[in-house]
């Protein structure tokens, strides 16, 4: 009787709303499994949403150096990222991407929250000072409502000059 009822639970199963997930990662082991999961999940030509670490944090040389090498996998994954940033975080951006494909970043003039990567249906939050720490939760509206909230700061958002163009 149960493998007779087995599809029907497997359709009744698949037809209700997708429920909201969270997770939470520790530690840099933790950090670069959150940010892997972001890279796995995506393919060649995906795009995905980010607002830019802190200014502080960028000042740590090992965050700027797991940033790079990230950012150095993603290119070669072509996946395309688009990212908001302060002027002040200049410098640091230019480290991060400089010379990489798939990349676009502006300045944006007004305040945003940081350390904010969006993708798919998933925004994942990264905290670099306690522990670090990153959450990421899997709600396709409130990853829509942050994707909103970017591409409304990215109009009016300055591009930099001295970045390479997406491909």
């Amino acid at each position: 009787r149960f493998a007779s009822a087995l599809p029907k639970l497997r359709r009744a199963e698949g037809a209700r709303t997708p429920q909201a997930v969270a997770r939470t990662y520790e530690g840099m082991r933790g950090l670069k499994t959150a940010f892997a999961e972001v890279l796995l999940s995506l393919q060649r030509g995906d795009e995905y949403l980010f607002f830019q670490v802190s200014l502080e944090s960028l000042r740590d040389p090992k965050i700027l150096r797991f940033l790079r090498t990230y950012h150095l996998k993603r290119a070669a994954a072509g996946i395309r990222v688009r990212g908001l940033a302060a002027a002040s975080t200049a410098p640091a951006e230019r480290t991060i991407f400089r010379e990489l494909p798939y990349s676009e970043y502006r300045y944006a003039k007004e305040s945003f929250p940081t350390a904010i990567i969006i993708y798919k249906d998933t925004a994942l939050f990264v905290d670099w000072f306690q522990g670090p720490t990153a959450f990421s939760i899997r709600s396709a509206s409130i990853a829509a409502s942050y994707r909103r909230f970017f591409e409304d700061r990215w109009e009016s958002a300055a591009p930099p000059s001295n970045i390479k163009k997406s491909r």
